[in-house]
């Protein structure tokens, strides 16, 4: 869209050029009114036609010709602005899953090593990592909350299941020792 021409037949006193460039001034100052623009734009005279710039012509320029076009770019420069948040929401949402599953990684290669014996900062950093990765890609949180009730072999064959299906790591699953073998 381009600012609206002079209409057929008005008189042309003042050049598209010299319009274009009060239309800047004006949009630029934050679209205040004639009196503004005439007190504070630094050419008042078309260098094109030589005519003088009055206040009922700038009213009527904001009016007529002025008011559509800006609303036109309020509406560009508004679509631009989302589309830049939307992609730095990406940006930062790629991060989170990417650290998550560094996190998740660290998590499970720990209890691989070390068991279940010492394992639960890193079954609570599986869990955390696994929860902000899922977040991060906007997944249900139900499969996690299912896992508060479980025992500790349970969680950690369930977390690995969970690991297994999200590609994250291609593990093979250890052997896991069950605290009620005693009995």
């Amino acid at each position: 869209m381009e600012l609206v021409p002079a209409p057929e037949g008005a008189p042309k006193n003042f050049s598209e050029e010299y319009r274009s460039y009060v239309f800047r001034f004006w949009y630029t100052n934050s679209k205040r009114g004639a009196i503004y623009v005439l007190d504070n734009i630094p050419i008042k005279i078309d260098w094109v036609t030589g005519s003088e710039l009055t206040r009922s012509q700038v009213n009527s320029w904001i009016y007529d010709r002025f008011t559509e076009y800006a609303e036109y770019l309020d509406e560009e420069v508004t679509k631009k602005f989302d589309q830049q948040m939307i992609e730095e929401r990406v940006i930062m949402l790629t991060r989170h899953a990417d650290e998550a599953q560094k996190l998740q990684k660290w998590a499970m290669e720990y209890i691989e090593e070390e068991g279940l014996e010492t394992a639960r900062n890193a079954v609570t950093a599986l869990v955390q990592g696994i929860k902000i990765e899922r977040e991060s890609r906007g997944l249900p949180m139900t499969e996690l909350l299912a896992l508060k009730d479980k025992t500790d072999a349970e969680l950690v064959a369930t977390l690995r299941d969970m690991v297994k299906e999200s590609n994250i790591l291609e593990l093979e699953p250890a052997e896991v020792e069950d605290d009620d073998s005693d009995a």
